[in-house]
């Protein structure tokens, strides 16, 4: 693969972005008539038309997350390197479900997440795998969690449990959990909010106060280690309160830094990190 014209293209298009506007100005009934007038699915398209037409309404239609004074959701940045990978991925189209229909994107995945969960201090025996975003992150990280505190979750379900168990979550949460919950089983009520404190970080004495005298067992405390655009943080709690928590493992969301994070998750049961 050439990478000097893919540059190029890639230099020219950030380029354009940056000096164009960040938040369109559309309606829906505008670009919808602009489909039906352009797209009818009768005749086949030259695909150098196709792509020219695609590309200019994402230009004029969409808001520029990669624009340099875009300042709202962590959207991660766009890089030539993740073009080219990008590229890459979409002229090989390498199938991971088995190791012998592409071993060597198998073996750059094993070799990659090691990397990341030696950084991050987990034993080297650790589990790890790549999710198309946060919130597939999040689920994978309940579900080991549920499996974790109740090693018949995964044969006999929720139902088999003598108790029901409950999530500790973070104000600042993603919301996201509402339908994590929903699908793992647990229910949208078992989810119990706990305030955060004026630096935005967990409230471990209302975390305290949540679980004290509560039945219910907590498979996961969740919160972050990142900080959103509005100021988010993660205070992980202690020892003691986990064990009030009964047993409790944290369920941490975190995008920081890598150097910064190394040994910080000695007692962390599950991490979806996201860069």
């Amino acid at each position: 693969m050439q990478i000097d014209p893919i540059r190029d293209e890639f230099a020219t298009l950030e380029s354009l972005i940056a000096g164009g506007p960040i938040v369109p100005n559309v309606t829906a009934v505008e670009i919808r008539a602009y489909l039906e007038s352009r797209f009818d699915f009768r005749q086949p398209m030259p695909l150098d038309e196709v792509g020219a037409d695609v590309e200019q309404m994402l230009r004029k239609w969409q808001v520029q997350v990669t624009h340099p004074r875009y300042f709202g959701l962590y959207n991660p940045s766009v890089t030539l390197a993740s073009v080219v990978a990008d590229t890459l991925v979409a002229i090989y189209n390498s199938q991971l479900a088995n190791w012998r229909t592409s071993p060597v994107a198998n073996e750059m995945e094993r070799h990659t997440l090691a990397w990341l969960g030696e950084r991050f201090g987990l034993p080297a025996d650790s589990i790890a795998t790549f999710t198309s975003g946060g919130s597939e992150a999040n689920l994978s990280a309940v579900v080991v969690a549920l499996t974790r505190a109740f090693p018949g979750y995964g044969e006999h379900g929720l139902r088999s449990l003598s108790g029901d168990p409950a999530i500790y979550l973070a104000r600042e949460t993603h919301h996201g959990f509402n339908k994590i919950a929903h699908m793992v089983g647990l229910g949208r009520r078992n989810l119990r909010v706990v305030a955060t404190d004026s630096g935005f970080k967990m409230d471990v004495g209302d975390l305290r106060r949540c679980g004290r005298g509560s039945q219910q067992r907590a498979p996961a405390v969740h919160g972050h280690r990142h900080r959103r655009n509005n100021g988010c943080g993660h205070h992980r709690p202690s020892a003691g309160d986990r064990a009030l928590l009964q047993g409790a493992g944290p369920v941490v969301s975190c995008r920081r830094r890598i150097r910064r994070l190394r040994g910080r998750f000695a007692q962390t049961q599950a991490l979806a990190f996201r860069h």
